[in-house]
C-alpha cells in the first residue's frame, strides 16, 4: 500500500488533480466575467433605451412648441372660434397620435376651444404652466399630471396667444405619456423585463406590462426607486412584484426642479440576464469533471502522455499569464471536449485581463498628465513647493526648488529627505513640527535652511498634510526665502545702536590704571561723581575707587574677591592688557555706594592700551548711561509698538508736522503712492497728491492744528470709498507739534453695512409679512421669536407670546412630549405635521407645521424654528368637495340618460317622418266619409304624439335646434301672465316680484316659456287644494366661493328665475330623481315624466343652470341661472300660421340616403306644383348639379350622410354656382351646422320628423327669404 502512494500512478494522480484546480478557478472566473460583462451589457442596453426614451421626449417637446408656435399665429386661434378649433386641433391629433390633446384657454383659466369633445367647464387656471405663460408670455413646459379631460398621464406644453403686444389667451398641448408601450415594443426586452415611468415621490405614472394594476400605486418602500438618487444610474432591486431585476433608470424633465422631473427605469430579470454565463460554466464544470475522470481512469492505462500533450500549452500560457505576460493565449484549436472548453475559457478570462490592463495604463496615463498640469502650475510659482512621504523623503519639487536649493532632479530622485536642507541646529525642532502637522495639524514656522552648496538662508516653512484614501501620505508645503526682511530687520537693529550712541553722549568717567589695574589718574567727571578727591583714589583699584560694593564688602578686596572672578570690567580690563587692544562700548552695571546710598549704575565702558614709559597702562572711559538705559529701553518698547502697529495696519499710517511733511510712514501708503518709504520721508504730503485732494487734505490737517481735536472726513476716489481720521499730537507745553494721519479703505466695509441693513430689512419683511406663522424656541420650549403673521393669527401680541412654552398654545397634550423629544434628537424634524392652536379668543385653529432643528456652530441643538400654515380654510374645502363630489355625481348620470335619450330620438325621426308623412298624403286623397280616414286621422296623431315625445328626448339630452335671441325674461312673463293664471285657477294666487332693469340673457324665447310652463304646471298639481304660486326675477353675481361650492358653475353675472310654490313638497329621495326622463310621482296616465327633464335641457343648454329646494309639507322653489350678457335685446312675437299650404313652381335638388324619406320629400314637393330632382349620395348629387348647373333655386339637403356630409357637399357646389339657396334637414343636432344646439347665423334647417304643412311652409319661406 505504502508503494502505491510512492508510485508514478499516485504522482500522476495528484498532478491530474493538481492541474485541474486552475483550470476549475479559470472557469469559475470566466463565469464571473461573463456575468459581469453580461450585466454591464444589458446596463448599457437598458441605459441606452432609458436615454432614448429621454431623447423621444425632448423631441416631443420642442416639434410640440413649433407647433404651437405656429398655431398661435392662426387666425381662427387668435379669435378663439371653438368651431374652427375643433376640426383643426382635432384633425392634428388624428395625424398625431404622440398628442392627447390640444386645446385654448382664456385668460380667466377656463377651456375656450379643444381638439376633444367637452361637455362641461374645464378650469385649468391653477395649473403651473398657465401661470407661468401668463407672466412670462413666453412658452413653458408643465409639470407631469393627469389630464383633467383626458384622465390620462401627460406633459403639458402651452404658449401664449399674442395680440397686439398683449396675452390674450394660452393654446397648450398634451403629450401623451404612452408612448413607451411603443418604445418597450420596439426594444425586444426578454420576457420578465418591464419599462415603468414613476415620478419624484415614487408614484408610478405607466408601467408596461400590466399597466392598469400598478398605474397611480407607490414603489416598494425601501426601494431605489423612492429614494433620492441621481440623474441617471443602473443598480440591482426588487421590483413592485417582487421580482429581482437589474434596473437603469434615467431622469427626463422640463423644469430645473427636481420635483417636476420624472424617471423612466427599465427592469430585466437577473435570472435572463445571467442565464447564459450560468448555462457555460455549469457545462464547463460538468466537462472539466468527465475530463478529470477520463484522466483519473486513464493513469494507469498510460493516459499521462495524452494528459500533458493537452495541458501543456494552458499551462505554458498560465505561466506566462502569471508572469505578467497579458497577451498570452493557448494558441489551440478549440475543441468540443473539456479541454477545448478549458483553453476558450483560459483565452476569454487572458482577453479579459488584457483589456483591463489596457484600462489600467489610460488611467495611468491621465493620471501622469494631471500631475504634469500641477507641476506646471506649481513650476509657475514664486516660492518652492514640495511634497514628501511621510518619513519625510521628498517625493516632489517645483522649479523653483531646485534654482534655490541648487540640486537637480537626479537627486531627488536618488533621495533626498526635507531634513538635510535644514541646518542641523534646528532639525530636531524640524523633525518635530514635521510629526505634528502628519497629525492633519498645518504647521508654520521659521527655520535656517542650507543650500547644496553650505550657504543658509531664513525661511518661513508653511507644511500641510496630504489625505489620500482617508490616510495621511505625507506632507505638501511651501517655503518662502526671508533673507530680505531679516537683512532689513538688521539694519533696523544698527539704526537703534546709532541712536543709544547719541544719547549716551553724557560726562564720561575716565579712569587711567597700572597692570595691578589700580588707579593712576580719575578726571573731574569721576570726582563729581564719588565724592571724593582725586588723591584719594589714586593708588586704589578701580572698584574700590568708584565705591563697588562688591570691592568693599569682600575681604578680598577689588579684583580678588568671590563676585570679582565674573566681573565684566575686570574681564574687559585684564584681557585689554593681555592682548594690547582696545574694548569700546561695553556695557555693565555696578552695584555702587555713592553718598551712602546703594545705587545700581549702568555704564558704557570703553578700555585702550596706553604705553606710558615702559608701563603698559589702560584708559577706560565709563559713560553713564543709567538714565539714558532706562529711558532707551523704555523708547525701544515704544518705538517697536509703534513701527509694528504703523506696518502691521494694512490701511494708510504716517505722521505729520505742521507744514505737511512726512515724518513717518507705512508700506501701505508707499504702494499707494507708488513711491519706496525713503523718498517719502521729509516730502510734503500736499505735494504728492492731485490739486484738488491736496487742497482738502491741506484744509482738513490744518484744521486740527488750529482746533487741537480729532477730525474724520470721508471722500470717493477712483470709485472706492476712503476714511481719514486725524489725531493730533501734543509737545509738553500742549500745542499741536504733529499729527497722526489713518487713511482707511472703507468700500468693502460701506457695502456690507449696506447690504447688511438691505439683508436686516428684507429678512424682517419676509419674516413679518411670510404667509405663514413662524416661530423658535429654545431647549426648554419657550418661544424665543415669533413673527407678525401668526401673533395676527393667533391674537397675541409678541409679549404674550415670547418667554412661554410652546405647547401652552397647542390643544393637543402629546406635544409637550413630542417637542420634548425633538429638542432630545429622539424624533426627526422636516415632517409636517398638523396640530390645533388655542387663539386668544378661545377659538380654535387647525395648522400644518413643518420644523427644523437649529444647531450652534458645534453641530448641537439649540432650539427648534416651525413653520406654521392656516388650514381652516383647507378643512373646509375638503367638506365642500364631499358637496361637489355629490353633485358631479349627480350631474354625470344626468348626462348619461341625456345622451341615451338623444340617441334613442334620432332613430325614431327618420321613422317617425316616413309614417307621419305617407298618412298625410294618404289623408290627402280620401273624400267624404271613408272607413279608412279614421284609421289613418289615429295614425298622424300616433305619430304627433311620437313626434313630441321625441323632442322631449332631444330637449333633455340637449340635442334639439334653439334660434338664440338676447332678450329681458320680464317681456316673456309679462307675455305669459295672463295665460298662466288660467292655467292655475281661482283656487291659486300668483304673485310676481320682477326687478327693475333686469339685465339680458341669451336664450330661444320659444324653448324659455316652455320652461315656465312646466314649472307652473307642476307648481299647481303640488296644490291640489290652492295656495300661492311666486315668480320672481333678480340680477344676481355668482362669486367664486359659489362656483367653487356648486358643481359646473362659472362665477359671473346672471339672472335668476324663481318660481315658489306652497304645494306639498318633496322627500329627498324623490329631489334626487326629478330631472330624469320618465321619473314621476304622479298617477299612471297623468304624466310622462318628461317635463321637469325638457326644462332641465333647455337650462343647461342656455348655459344655465337650475337648482331645486324642497321639504314634505314646506313647498318647492325652483331657481334658474342663466348667464347675463351685455348686448341689447331683440323683439320677439310668436309665429301665427293660417291659410292654405303655400306652393310653387321653382327646381329643387333633395339630397337624402334614407330612400323612404327621400321619396316621400319628393312627393310632398311635387304635390305643391314644385320640380324636384334627387340623389341618393353626395357625389351623384354633384354630377347631376354640374349637368343642370344654375337651373336649381334651392338644395334640400340631409345633413348627416354617409361618406359626404350635407356641409361638405354644399360648399362644393357653391364653387361650381352660387345662385341657389340651402335648407338642411336632419333628425339630429350636428356639429357641422349647430354648435351646442345653437343654430349657426344665416343657417335655415328643418328637424326631422317633418309634417306635409310644415315642410312646405318652410321651402317657401327659404326661397321667399332675401338674401
Amino acid at each position: 500500500m505504502g508503494g502505491f502512494f510512492q508510485g508514478l500512478r499516485f504522482r500522476l494522480t495528484l498532478l491530474i488533480l493538481f492541474a485541474m484546480v486552475p483550470a476549475i478557478g479559470v472557469v469559475f472566473y470566466s463565469g464571473f466575467e461573463q456575468r459581469r460583462v453580461l450585466a454591464e451589457r444589458a446596463r448599457r442596453e437598458a441605459l441606452i433605451l432609458v436615454r432614448n426614451a429621454s431623447e423621444r421626449q425632448r423631441q416631443y417637446v420642442w416639434e410640440g412648441h413649433q407647433l404651437l408656435r405656429v398655431l398661435s399665429l392662426l387666425p381662427q386661434v387668435q379669435s378663439g372660434d371653438r368651431r374652427a378649433c375643433f376640426r383643426l386641433f382635432s384633425g392634428l391629433l388624428r395625424e398625431n397620435p404622440q398628442y392627447l390633446n390640444i386645446g385654448i384657454l382664456g385668460l380667466d383659466g377656463y377651456l375656450v376651444a379643444s381638439g376633444l369633445p367637452v361637455d362641461k367647464p374645464i378650469y385649468a387656471g391653477d395649473r403651473d404652466y398657465f401661470k407661468r405663460v401668463v407672466r412670462t408670455r413666453k412658452f413653458a413646459i408643465g409639470e407631469y399630471q393627469v389630464g383633467r379631460i383626458t384622465g390620462k398621464p401627460a406633459i403639458n406644453l402651452a404658449h401664449p396667444i399674442m395680440r397686439d403686444g398683449k396675452v390674450v389667451g394660452v393654446i397648450y398641448v398634451a403629450l401623451d405619456l404612452n408612448w413607451l408601450a411603443q418604445l418597450t415594443y420596439e426594444a425586444r426586452l426578454p420576457p420578465g423585463s418591464e419599462v415603468t415611468l414613476i415620478d419624484s415621490a415614487g408614484i408610478i405614472l405607466a408601467r408596461f406590462p400590466e399597466g392598469e394594476k400598478w398605474v397611480g400605486k407607490p414603489v416598494l418602500e425601501g426601494s431605489f426607486l423612492r429614494g433620492s438618487f441621481s440623474e441617471e444610474g443602473a443598480v440591482e432591486d426588487i421590483g413592485v412584484d417582487g421580482v429581482g431585476r437589474l434596473y437603469a433608470f434615467s431622469s427626463f424633465g422640463c423644469n430645473e426642479s427636481r420635483s417636476d422631473r420624472v424617471f423612466v427605469s427599465v427592469g430585466i430579470p437577473k435570472e435572463v440576464i445571467f442565464f447564459e454565463a450560468d448555462r457555460v460554466t455549469k457545462r464547463s464544470l460538468f466537462f472539466i469533471s468527465l475530463i478529470g475522470l477520463f484522466f483519473l481512469l486513464a493513469v494507469g492505462l498510460g493516459g499521462d502522455l495524452i494528459l500533458f500533450r493537452g495541458l501543456t500549452p494552458i499551462l505554458e500560457a498560465a505561466k506566462r499569464l502569471g508572469s505578467g505576460d497579458f497577451s498570452a493565449r493557448t494558441h489551440t484549436f478549440y475543441s468540443r471536449g473539456e479541454l477545448g472548453q478549458l483553453a476558450r475559457t483560459f483565452d476569454q478570462m487572458a482577453q479579459s485581463l488584457e483589456r483591463r490592463e489596457e484600462e489600467r495604463r489610460v488611467s495611468e496615463e491621465k493620471l501622469r498628465e494631471s500631475q504634469e498640469r500641477y507641476r506646471e502650475l506649481a513650476d509657475l510659482l514664486p516660492e518652492v513647493v514640495f511634497e514628501t512621504d511621510e518619513k519625510g523623503n521628498l517625493t516632489f519639487a517645483n522649479k523653483r526648488a531646485f534654482e534655490v536649493f541648487g540640486y537637480s532632479e537626479e537627486d531627488l530622485s536618488k533621495g533626498l529627505n526635507v531634513m538635510e536642507v535644514v541646518v542641523p541646529d534646528e532639525r530636531e525642532r524640524a523633525w518635530e513640527s514635521f510629526s505634528k502637522a502628519l497629525l492633519s495639524e498645518k504647521s508654520r514656522e521659521e527655520f535656517n535652511l542650507r543650500r547644496r552648496d553650505g550657504s543658509i538662508f531664513p525661511s518661513i516653512v508653511q507644511a500641510a498634510p496630504i489625505v489620500r484614501d482617508g490616510h495621511v501620505v505625507g506632507l505638501r508645503g511651501v517655503a518662502v526665502d526671508i533673507s530680505e526682511r531679516k537683512r532689513s530687520e538688521e539694519e533696523l537693529r544698527r539704526a537703534f545702536a546709532e541712536l543709544s550712541a547719541l544719547y549716551q553722549s553724557v560726562p564720561v568717567l575716565i579712569l587711567l590704571l597700572d597692570k595691578e589695574r589700580r588707579v593712576r589718574k580719575v578726571n573731574d567727571s569721576v570726582v563729581r561723581f564719588t565724592g571724593r578727591s582725586a588723591g584719594e583714589m589714586e593708588g586704589l583699584r578701580w572698584g574700590e575707587a568708584l565705591g563697588c560694593l562688591h570691592s568693599l564688602d569682600d575681604p578680598g578686596g577689588c579684583g580678588f574677591g568671590t563676585y570679582c572672578k565674573d566681573c565684566p570690567i575686570r574681564l574687559v580690563i585684564l584681557n585689554t592688557f593681555r592682548e594690547n587692544k582696545s574694548y569700546s562700548e561695553v556695557e555693565v552695571k555696578l552695584s555702587l555706594l555713592l553718598d551712602g546710598r546703594e545705587e545700581q549704575r549702568w555704564f558704557n565702558i570703553n578700555t585702550n592700551p596706553i604705553s606710558l614709559g615702559d608701563e603698559v597702562h589702560v584708559l577706560v572711559s565709563m559713560h553713564e548711561i543709567t538714565r539714558l538705559k532706562m529711558a532707551l529701553e523704555e523708547s525701544r518698547e515704544n518705538m517697536e509698538v509703534l513701527r509694528a502697529f504703523i506696518n502691521a495696519n494694512p490701511e494708510t499710517s504716517l505722521l505729520l508736522d505742521e507744514k505737511g511733511t512726512i515724518l513717518l510712514a507705512n508700506e501701505t501708503l508707499s504702494k499707494r503712492l507708488g513711491r519706496s518709504l525713503n523718498d517719502l520721508i521729509g516730502c510734503c504730503l500736499y505735494d504728492l497728491l492731485p490739486e484738488e485732494i491736496g487742497r482738502l487734505r491741506k484744509a482738513n490737517i490744518e484744521r486740527v492744528f488750529r482746533t487741537g481735536l480729532p477730525f474724520r472726513f470721508e471722500d470717493e476716489r477712483e470709485g472706492r470709498t476712503y476714511e481719514t481720521i486725524v489725531y493730533p499730537i501734543f509737545d509738553t507745553e500742549g500745542r499741536v507739534s504733529r499729527v497722526s494721519v489713518l487713511g482707511i479703505d472703507v468700500t468693502e466695509r460701506r457695502q456690507m453695512q449696506e447690504s447688511l441693513r438691505r439683508s436686516e430689512e428684507r429678512f424682517r419683511e419676509l419674516f413679518n409679512d411670510a404667509p405663514v406663522g413662524y416661530h423658535e424656541y429654545d431647549m426648554e420650549g419657550r418661544i424665543t421669536e415669533v413673527n407678525q403673521t401668526e401673533l395676527e393669527m393667533l391674537g397675541y401680541s409678541r409679549e404674550e407670546m415670547v418667554g412661554r412654552p410652546v405647547w401652552e398654545f397647542v390643544v393637543e397634550e402629546i406635544s409637550r412630549e413630542a417637542v420634548k423629544a425633538k429638542l432630545a434628537g429622539a424624533l426627526p424634524t422636516g415632517l409636517p405635521f398638523e396640530r390645533t392652536y388655542k387663539k386668544k379668543d378661545g377659538t380654535l385653529l387647525p395648522v400644518l407645521i413643518t420644523d427644523r432643528v437649529l444647531r450652534d456652530s458645534e453641530g448641537r441643538i439649540i432650539g427648534i424654528r416651525s413653520a406654521h400654515q392656516d388650514i381652516s380654510r383647507l378643512k373646509e374645502v375638503e367638506k365642500e368637495m364631499e358637496s361637489l363630489e355629490e353633485q358631479l355625481r349627480q350631474s354625470q348620470k344626468m348626462e348619461a340618460i341625456g345622451r341615451l335619450a338623444g340617441g334613442i330620438a334620432h332613430d325614431f325621426n327618420n321613422l317617425l317622418t316616413v309614417i307621419k308623412g305617407y298618412s298625410q298624403l294618404s289623408l290627402l286623397g280620401f273624400k267624404g266619409d271613408d272607413s279608412l280616414r279614421g284609421s289613418l286621422e289615429e295614425i298622424v296623431r300616433a305619430s304627433e304624439r311620437a313626434s313630441n315625445l321625441t323632442r322631449q328626448l332631444l330637449a333633455f339630452s340637449r340635442r334639439q335646434v334653439m334660434e338664440m335671441k338676447v332678450l329681458d325674461l320680464n317681456l316673456i312673463l309679462r307675455d305669459l301672465e295672463k295665460m298662466l293664471r288660467r292655467i292655475i285657477g281661482e283656487d291659486i294666487e300668483l304673485i310676481t316680484h320682477l326687478s327693475e332693469d333686469l339685465w339680458r340673457v341669451r336664450t330661444d324665447p320659444g324653448q324659455m316659456e316652455q320652461v315656465i310652463m312646466n314649472l307652473v304646471v307642476n307648481a299647481r298639481d303640488a296644490m291640489p287644494e290652492g295656495g300661492r304660486l311666486t315668480i320672481e326675477t333678480a340680477n344676481v353675481v355668482l362669486d367664486g366661493a359659489y362656483a367653487r361650492s356648486h358643481v359646473s358653475v362659472v362665477a359671473g353675472n346672471y339672472v335668476m328665475l324663481s318660481i315658489s310654490d306652497t304645494g306639498c313638497g318633496m322627500r329627498p329621495e324623490v329631489r334626487e330623481r326629478i330631472f330624469e326622463p320618465f321619473f314621476t310621482t304622479k298617477e299612471k296616465g297623468k304624466g310622462t315624466g318628461l317635463g321637469l327633464s325638457v326644462v332641465y335641457g333647455i337650462v343647461k343648454q342656455s348655459g344655465g343652470n337650475i337648482w331645486v329646494y324642497s321639504e314634505p309639507a314646506q313647498g318647492t322653489t325652483f331657481k334658474i341661472y342663466l348667464p347675463a350678457v351685455e348686448e341689447e335685446g331683440e323683439g320677439f312675437q310668436r309665429r301665427e300660421v293660417s291659410g292654405e299650404v303655400p306652393r310653387g313652381n321653382e327646381r329643387i335638388l333633395v339630397v337624402e340616403d334614407d330612400d323612404s324619406v327621400r321619396e316621400l320629400t319628393v312627393r310632398f314637393l311635387e304635390k305643391q306644383g314644385y320640380h324636384p330632382l334627387e340623389a341618393k349620395r353626395g357625389e351623384e348629387a354633384l354630377e347631376l348639379f354640374k349637368t343642370i348647373r344654375d337651373s336649381f333655386h334651392l338644395v334640400l339637403v340631409d345633413v348627416v350622410m354617409p361618406g359626404e356630409s350635407g356641409p361638405e357637399l354644399v360648399k362644393k357646389l357653391k364653387e361650381v354656382s352660387q345662385n341657389f339657396k340651402v335648407l338642411f334637414m336632419s333628425g339630429y343636432t350636428d356639429n357641422a351646422i349647430v354648435h351646442h344646439g345653437v343654430l349657426d347665423k344665416g343657417v335655415e334647417f328643418i328637424q326631422k320628423p317633418f309634417s306635409f304643412e310644415g315642410l312646405l311652409r318652410k321651402v317657401r319661406e327659404v326661397l321667399d327669404k332675401k338674401v
